[in-house]
């Protein structure tokens, strides 16, 4: 289902860092499409189990890593969901 205000998860994504190793672990997994100038990109976010605005990224083109992650986004944007 598409996100009311996609706004804030965009500006989320654009700042992407590096993951943050900590004693957690991912829980619930958003889907995420995004319509670029390249075509779509779709990314899996996972929800961290112990910092609930942290989110780790999942990107599944990428063929060099076996967990296929890219980083974490810190976002508001999907709570109640």
């Amino acid at each position: 289902m598409p996100v009311a205000a996609p706004e804030p998860l965009l500006a989320a994504l654009r700042r992407i860092e590096s993951r943050r190793y900590h004693h957690s672990h991912p829980t619930g997994s958003y889907r995420v499409q995004l319509q670029t100038s390249e075509g779509p990109l779709e990314l899996v976010l996972r929800r961290d189990s112990a910092v609930p605005n942290e989110y780790w990224v999942y990107y599944r083109g990428f063929e060099a890593t076996e967990a296929n992650d890219i980083g974490t986004v810190f976002t508001d944007a999907l709570d109640g969901r």
